[in-house]
């Protein structure tokens, strides 16, 4: 089986609160006189939190908090942000000194696909009698500015399991022409599979191995650097 590999690109926006400053047209405003949250855009999972960031500039400047929507996300006094239920919501800061000055930083917030969790370089053995090319379904949560996740599967050599891995969303497999959709996808006629996603993006990465033949003894390790 070839190695197939598909960007899943999935953008939906909300707009809600005010995206600028009030009072001038950001374009026009020097980079160092900026009021700017970080991160403007950002998908969490559900039971997820995610820390937004107030500045002008690279500075920090004080402000005031506000969901426009706690029910789908709430916000601390100090910008930690806590989901609550899978939407869509605009958590937005006021400048403490100039009211006037509001930003507001979008927020998904994202369903989990039913899945075993992972914790980072820590080994699973993992076995399964399931039916002929079903899949047993894993899941990382990968943080911001990590360079390389790894996943890989080792056990017997007489096993065949293919290993498939996407982010955002659960892989999938065609058992009848067996395509595959997933941003890397490993194929070879034993257990020993590897996927490597360099600078991957923060999110959640599902893990699937496609059962070929029963497996047991097999050890999937998931880890980002």
């Amino acid at each position: 089986m070839n190695l197939r590999s598909l960007l899943r690109i999935s953008s939906v926006l909300l707009v809600a609160g005010t995206m600028a400053c009030e009072k001038d047209d950001p374009v026009s405003i020097a980079p160092e006189n900026r009021f700017i949250v970080t991160p403007l855009f950002t998908g969490i999972d559900l039971g997820g939190t995610e820390q937004i960031t107030a500045t002008v500039g690279a500075n920090p400047v004080p402000v005031t908090w506000e969901s426009s929507d706690p029910a789908v996300a709430t916000v601390d006094a100090n910008g930690l942000v806590t989901s609550k239920a899978v939407g869509f919501t605009a958590v937005t800061a006021t400048q403490v000194a100039d009211p006037s000055q509001k930003v507001s930083s979008n927020i998904n917030v994202l369903p989990v696909i039913p899945s075993v969790l992972l914790q980072n370089n820590v080994p699973l053995v993992v076995s399964s009698n399931g039916a002929f090319l079903s899949l047993a379904l894993y899941r990382i949560s990968v943080p911001a500015g990590k360079t390389k996740l790894t996943v890989t599967t080792t056990g017997p050599v007489n096993i065949d399991l293919d290993l498939l891995v996407r982010r955002a969303a659960a892989p999938t497999t065609n058992n009848s022409t067996f395509a595959v959709t997933a941003d890397c996808y490993s194929g070879g006629a034993n257990t020993n599979e590897s996927c490597v996603i360099n600078n991957p993006a923060k999110g959640t990465y599902y893990i699937a191995l496609w059962l070929f033949d029963a497996y047991s003894g097999v050890t999937l390790l998931a880890k980002y650097e």
